[in-house]
């Protein structure tokens, strides 16, 4: 832990969105501007020297990798994202995830930086750590070409991995997977033969998972360390101190967890695979005010927004899916 105190964590200001959400306070930020040629090749020449580390070994070594890529990190350009994308390739766990973190960071080019990520996340599957960084790193690139690799961790055994999943769907603006999210509230949408009318005739049958007194646990977001007047430093060592701390809790009430000082490599522990669904609720429900600017009380209330709402998720999800094509078409 006492590397992480030479983490720095640039945050860009500007975010690239997709298409805007159901919730009406919703603005579409600007997507930061990239740099040009020029001030690429200059940063770079500087970053070639300082990641050769010239005569250090061991930690030092380390450390002045880790400032060569935080010199880099707000540096909006392909050639920089080929640089910090090396970082994820590097022996050194701590190394990697925070080249996954600064990757990040280059909202201007989300398609060329998610590649970088989601290699690294295929070939790290076991190291939870790493796996949650990089559905973070999605996240704040609100990158839409993940759709089936995030689909595929909603349903992963780990709650931990589950649940940062959930949070990513959220923190994307992506619809399409809304389905999905809500399978794990027990709540059927149309194509999986729900979504009729409330009280249409009859006694209404509740559908889904009761959340009576989660409300109480929802996440506000202070737990995601993106306040404005954070330390961008505190950002960095706290985001990766929270994900490992996670991974080593991650058989929670299970009460089967990882070994005492693992970074979350997969080993020890049924990873929480015989805890209760609801368990996953908070995270679903402010995942579910991002996506449609609502707070739900009972899952009738969810069948009645997706029912009234069905043709503009439809809309959005066309958006979405054109916006995808949009992203994956920058060079």
């Amino acid at each position: 832990m006492a590397r992480f105190c030479v983490f720095a964590l640039v945050l860009s200001v500007a975010l690239l969105a997709p298409a805007s959400t159901f919730a009406e306070d919703k603005k579409t930020p600007e997507v930061p501007a990239r740099a040009s040629d020029e001030e690429a090749a200059s940063a770079l020449a500087i970053f070639k020297v300082n990641w050769k580390a010239r005569g250090l070994k061991g930690d030092d070594k380390l450390m002045q990798r880790e400032m060569a890529l935080r010199q880099i990190a707000p540096i909006q350009h392909p050639e920089i994202i080929k640089a910090i994308g090396k970082g994820t390739k590097s022996s050194d766990e701590d190394l990697r995830l925070v080249a996954l973190i600064y990757l990040g960071d280059q909202k201007a080019h989300p398609h060329l930086a998610a590649k970088y990520i989601i290699e690294a996340m295929r070939k790290h599957k076991k190291d939870t750590v790493l796996m949650m960084t990089g559905l973070q790193a999605l996240g704040e690139l609100k990158y839409l070409g993940a759709k089936k690799e995030i689909q595929g961790l909603l349903k992963h055994k780990y709650y931990v991995i589950k649940k940062t999943a959930i949070a990513t769907v959220g923190d994307i603006g992506d619809v399409r997977l809304l389905s999905d999210v809500l399978k794990l509230l027990g709540i059927k949408t149309e194509k999986d033969g729900g979504d009729q009318e409330p009280n249409s005739g009859g006694k209404e049958v509740e559908e889904g998972y009761s959340w009576e007194g989660a409300e109480a646990e929802v996440d506000r977001g202070e737990a995601d360390n993106t306040k404005e007047n954070a330390d961008a430093k505190k950002i960095a060592e706290q985001k990766i101190a929270a994900n490992k701390a996670a991974a080593e809790a991650k058989a929670g009430k299970s009460g089967a967890g990882a070994p005492a000082g693992a970074s979350g490599g997969g080993g020890g522990g049924r990873g929480g695979m015989a805890r209760s669904p609801k368990e996953l609720i908070p995270t679903i429900l402010k995942t579910l005010k991002k996506l449609t600017g609502e707070e739900f009380d009972k899952p009738s209330q969810v069948r009645g927004w997706l029912h009234k709402n069905r043709e503009r998720v439809e809309k959005q999800k066309k958006d979405l899916n054109a916006q995808e094509k949009v992203q994956k078409a920058q060079k």
